[in-house]
């Protein structure tokens, strides 16, 4: 049998065990947060690697030769793109605001860019028209907030080319087809 009134039970060995244990605690974080690192870099890059939204980067590849490309080519090629821009005139008594509008057209594509600082429409809307003086038709909606209202429109057709003015309006009400409080005229 063993005396064990002449062993030592100091906190030297307790301290050796202590410290022993806590270097293999951060061991083993420094090891996990390693292992979560490289898990989570690759799992990124491969979900970001088939999105459109991610571009990656790379060198083009040694020894390309040049192309020649006769300049001729590529201007009977292309579409000369028309572009007007509107003035306004306010014709609303007691209402203030600023508009401008811009259009461009070739090749059976019509785009329209009307852009309007107006007063808040209370739970209305406004109202793109394009005319001709004795025709109106609705060209859409502005989309806005407040103040800042706009209008992007592009068309594979080219209807709207024989109206040569636009008629900016307040909505009450969108189920009738025509115009309402004409706020604004526009000719290019």
């Amino acid at each position: 049998m063993r005396d064990l009134a002449n062993q030592n039970f100091s906190s030297k060995n307790s301290k050796k065990t202590r410290s022993s244990g806590l270097i293999k605690v951060i061991l083993v974080l420094v090891l996990g947060i390693g292992v979560i690192y490289f898990l989570k870099t690759k799992l990124l890059n491969s979900e970001t690697s088939g999105s459109s939204a991610s571009v990656e980067l790379k060198e083009a590849p040694r020894g390309l030769k040049p192309v020649a490309v006769d300049s001729k080519d590529i201007v009977s090629k292309g579409v000369d793109l028309k572009s007007e821009s509107a003035s306004f005139t306010l014709v609303k008594d007691g209402f203030s605001g600023k508009v401008s509008a811009s259009r461009s057209y070739a090749g059976g594509i019509y785009i329209l860019n009307v852009d309007a600082t107006l007063e808040d429409p209370e739970g209305h809307r406004y109202a793109v028209w394009a005319t001709n003086g004795d025709e109106e038709l609705l060209i859409d909606y502005m989309a806005g907030t407040k103040n800042s209202f706009n209008l992007r429109v592009r068309r594979n057709d080219d209807k709207f080319m024989k109206y040569d003015g636009l008629l900016i309006t307040l909505e009450r009400s969108q189920l009738d087809n025509e115009s309402e409080t004409q706020i604004f005229k526009g000719s290019f």
